[in-house]
Formats: C-alpha cells, structure tokens, sequence
C-alpha cells in the first residue's frame, strides 16, 4: 500500500479492554475522565470492562491522505520504535 503514509505523534491515549479485545483512543477525544459511555463511539467493541490512561505516549498508524483508510492505532513509548514498527509493516502490503 504505497499511498499509505506514516502518521506518528504524541499524547495521552486510553487503553480500553472491550468485547472486541484492547483497543487504544486518544485523551483529547473522550477526556479526561470519560465514562464508559463516552467511549463508544471510538470502539469497535460493544462493551468497555477495563480502562487506562497512558500519559504521553507515542500513537502510530498508517494513513491514505484525502481518504478514510487508516490501519488501527498502535501505543509505543519511542518515536523510533513507532517508525520501526510501520516500516516493517508497510513492508507486508
């Protein structure tokens, strides 16, 4: 998928364990306190059991630019580890 760029940034993201498995979603879009509720509009998952705040964390995924497409999102703690990992990624396409 040549048309797909690297999209690597940093800030707080809330891993959320739900009935689809974790899936992770940025602070600014839910809060700093969210409810369970607040959440469901970001998840795949219908049902939120378990949340965590992670404090400034790297967030990476690939993007098609002017489209909808994007790969899911991925946590990491180095800039340098999120570039690695969609590297290699982008290397299966």
């Amino acid at each position: 998928m040549s048309f797909m760029q690297k999209q690597i940034w940093r800030e707080d993201v809330w891993e959320v364990e739900t009935s689809q498995g974790t899936e992770l979603v940025p602070a600014d879009l839910v809060g700093p306190k969210p409810s369970h509720e607040d959440f469901k509009d970001y998840l795949e998952g219908d049902e939120v059991y378990e949340t965590e705040l992670h404090k400034n964390k790297v967030l990476a995924r690939m993007s098609a630019p002017g489209y909808m497409d994007q790969t899911c999102l991925l946590m990491f703690d180095t800039e340098q580890e999120a570039g690695l990992a969609l590297t290699e990624a982008n290397d299966c396409y």
